[in-house]
Formats: structure tokens, C-alpha cells, sequence
């Protein structure tokens, strides 16, 4: 059976394995991990939050902004 490991183990496990490591790139990817969870889990139930369609703003190439692109910036 295999082993699931987690982001957050596999950060761990490697911090382990390279003592000298100051933990700075460590903090960037736990925060790219959680920003990646929020917008998986809000894209997951965009229909029920209601962040489907139009936000209602243009963006720089003059284009209509979804809810999704907006909330995900």
C-alpha cells in the first residue's frame, strides 16, 4: 500500500534532510500550498457561493472580469 503524503509532510521531510536550509523558501511554499487550497475549495463550490459569472469590472485589456478571476487575484 502506498504512502499519501501531504505537501506540508514532504516540506517537513525535506527540511530535515538539508540542515543549512534557513526555512524562507519553506514559508513560500506553505503559502503558494494555501493559496492554491482556497482557491480549489472556493472554484469547488463556485455555484453555491455564488462567484460564477460577471464581477461587473473591466480588467486592463478591457475585458469583463469573472468572479472567479477577481476572487482568485
Amino acid at each position: 500500500m502506498e504512502r499519501v503524503v501531504t505537501i506540508e509532510r514532504h516540506i517537513i521531510d525535506q527540511e530535515r534532510e538539508h540542515p543549512g536550509a534557513t526555512g524562507v523558501f519553506s514559508n513560500l511554499l506553505y503559502d503558494i500550498a494555501l493559496a492554491a487550497k482556497l482557491i480549489a475549495r472556493e472554484t469547488s463550490r463556485a455555484g453555491l457561493a455564488e462567484i460564477l459569472g460577471l464581477a461587473g469590472r473591466i480588467n486592463v485589456q478591457g475585458e469583463e472580469q469573472m468572479k472567479l478571476v477577481v476572487f482568485a487575484n
